[in-house]
Order: structure tokens, then sequence, then C-alpha cells
């Protein structure tokens, strides 16, 4: 079971970058083998290089590594022109659900839901492959 959500369909094909964060279980070392195998994005190490960053957690706490890495996010023009996702409690943290968020405007761009079988490193191989063919599919579909 995968399913795959695109919140900002434009703003998927200018990203041509990727910070991954760290994941449950090395599913971000998997991830980022699978995206420079496949050619989708190219991984960075450096989070000032990426256009965006992959993560498996939202909310308070991953607004605060964004923070963190990229200083603080500037207020909206306009109230109500935040377009951002929602804050979720202390932070949300699923070894199913993958986020790709935009670093400038943070936006979530792309989202997955990819339950690996089991958390055996072939599973998770596999899940990292299955994350990337959406992704894929996702960008190739704008």
């Amino acid at each position: 079971l995968m399913t795959s959500l695109t919140a900002s369909a434009a703003g998927l094909n200018e990203i041509k970058t990727v910070y991954v964060l760290h994941m449950a279980n090395g599913l971000d070392q998997l991830l980022a083998v699978q995206l420079n195998s496949a050619g989708v994005l190219q991984v960075v190490t450096d989070p000032a290089k990426a256009d965006a960053i992959f993560t498996d957690r939202i909310g308070q706490g991953f607004e605060e590594k964004l923070n963190e890495l990229y200083g603080a996010k500037p207020e909206p023009a306009t109230p109500g022109d935040d377009k951002t996702f929602a804050r979720v409690g202390a932070g949300l943290r699923s070894h199913s659900t993958i986020f790709l968020v935009d670093r400038k405007s943070r936006e979530v761009l792309w989202s997955t839901y990819a339950p690996p079988r089991n958390h055996s490193s072939e599973a998770l191989h596999h899940t990292a492959g299955r994350i990337v063919d959406g992704l894929q599919k996702a960008i190739k579909a704008k």
C-alpha cells in the first residue's frame, strides 16, 4: 500500500537538490541511495545547498529544525497568506509517511504513505525504492 499526495504541483518541478533529515531505522540513508541511483534529485550533504528537505516529521519539532538550519521563517506578507503545513502538536513522526518540503516556502510539495512490511534492511530498501518511484511519477505527471 502506498499513496501519494501533491500539495504544490508547480513547485515540485523546480526542486533539483534535496537534503534528507535523519529518519527512523536508517530509512534516510536508503532513501538517499535510491534518489541518487534513480537520478530523480541530487542529494546534498550541506542543507544550505538544498532546494527541499525530505523528512518523516512535520510539526513544531520540524519547524525548529528548519529554523536551526535556515533561520526563522519570514512572516507572511498578509494574514492568512501562510500556506505551509498545519502545526501538529509537538511534532508528528511517522515511520510510514514521508514529506518533501520546500526549503524556502516551507510548503509540503509532496508526501507519501509507504509502510514497510517490517523493519528489515531488505524491506526498508524496498520501501525507499517505492518512495522514489512515487516521487518520480509525480514529477513526470507535472
